[in-house]
């Protein structure tokens, strides 16, 4: 029982870290392309 709690725990970090990387990913998409967009713009 304790394994799996333990095992539990990583699968709900690691869960974490992947939407955190994710959400990462996101605004790194936006900002690349917001700059590619005011270049046009100006």
């Amino acid at each position: 029982m304790e394994a799996q709690c333990s095992g539990f725990d990583a699968t709900k970090d690691s869960t974490l870290l992947f939407s955190k990387f994710v959400e990462g990913v996101k605004i790194g998409e936006l900002l690349s392309y917001w700059e590619s967009y005011s270049s046009v713009l100006t």
